[in-house]
């Protein structure tokens, strides 16, 4: 059960850059509506 199969077979090219991307990315999606909604 190796998280990198369903991604990529290269760790280094598969799961690091979304391992940092998804969390900026979801919090970019909760956030702008958010902000959109208050200004």
């Amino acid at each position: 059960m190796t998280p990198v199969a369903l991604y990529s077979p290269d760790p280094a090219r598969g799961w690091l850059p979304w391992a940092w991307l998804t969390p900026i990315l979801m919090i970019l999606f909760n956030a702008v509506p958010v902000l959109a909604l208050d200004g």
